[in-house]
């Protein structure tokens, strides 16, 4: 079982007025990119930032973690009142050869949001890029 939210109205009045959307009324659609505001309630989603200020997830080796594409398929409405749930999982993987040297490895996550009668409404891949690490990483720079 994934993570479930609700399409609760304050957090869509929020989301409305930070780009400029007219407030639905109850039981009406939502702007289909709310959903991208699921992270907020997943504490432990790899974007989010723990209490400590840290990363919940970080390159090995000194490398960087980049956010390379977001595809986003919006199959169903979203509606005012209706309960979310979000699954995740990793995709595909592949890796390339940097200009700079070393190899880039490609990661897919791939997310779907399901209503409360379990119909998918909105399936988004992300892919991510990580970078190998320069020649003075992290453990080799001076204090």
């Amino acid at each position: 079982m994934g993570q479930r939210f609700p399409v609760e109205e304050g957090h869509v009045m929020a989301f409305a007025r930070a780009v400029g959307e007219p407030m639905p009324s109850p039981g009406r659609v939502v702007p289909p990119t709310f959903t991208a505001t699921s992270i907020q309630h997943d504490p432990e989603h790899m974007r989010g930032m723990r209490p400590t200020g840290a990363l919940a997830v970080a390159p090995v080796g000194g490398g960087k973690l980049l956010h390379a594409e977001q595809h986003f398929e919006y199959l169903l409405p979203v509606h005012l009142g209706d309960v979310l749930e979000v699954t995740e999982e990793y995709g595909r993987r592949w890796t390339r050869s940097s200009k700079r040297g070393g190899e880039l490895l490609f990661t897919e996550l791939v997310k779907e949001l399901r209503n409360q009668h379990g119909a998918v409404v909105v399936r988004s891949r992300m892919v991510l890029v990580e970078t190998p690490p320069t020649s003075a990483s992290v453990d080799e720079r001076p204090a």
